[in-house]
């Protein structure tokens, strides 16, 4: 859990990446957002729009926005409303290895 994760954490964090197959959104709904600021999220979406819209709308209640990002690929990206850019910000293609089934 994000709790057990952040026990010994400051209350800033700069980056966290979240990828659980699937929960992203719900492992969402339990962050201690009263114990901690993060920078900036980037978040396993896989192209859902559904599931990347709830994702979204969570974490605009918490003040942050997605990031318009180019060649985005299976992850959105969020920072706090204050830091979002206007103009996409242009981010090359991963390449994957052979047997990350491509992601």
């Amino acid at each position: 859990s994000f709790v057990t994760l952040l026990q010994d954490a400051p209350r800033f964090v700069n980056l966290i990446s979240l990828d659980v197959e699937g929960a992203e959104a719900d492992a969402l709904e339990t962050f201690p957002w009263e114990k901690h600021d993060v920078g900036a999220w980037i978040i396993e979406t896989n192209n859902h729009e559904k599931y990347r819209n709830r994702i979204a709308d969570i974490l605009a209640r918490h003040g942050y926005s997605r990031l318009a990002v180019t060649h985005r690929g299976v992850d959105d990206y969020f920072v706090p409303h204050a830091h979002n850019a206007t103009t996409p910000l242009d981010k090359p293609w991963r390449v994957h290895p052979w047997f990350s089934g491509g992601c």
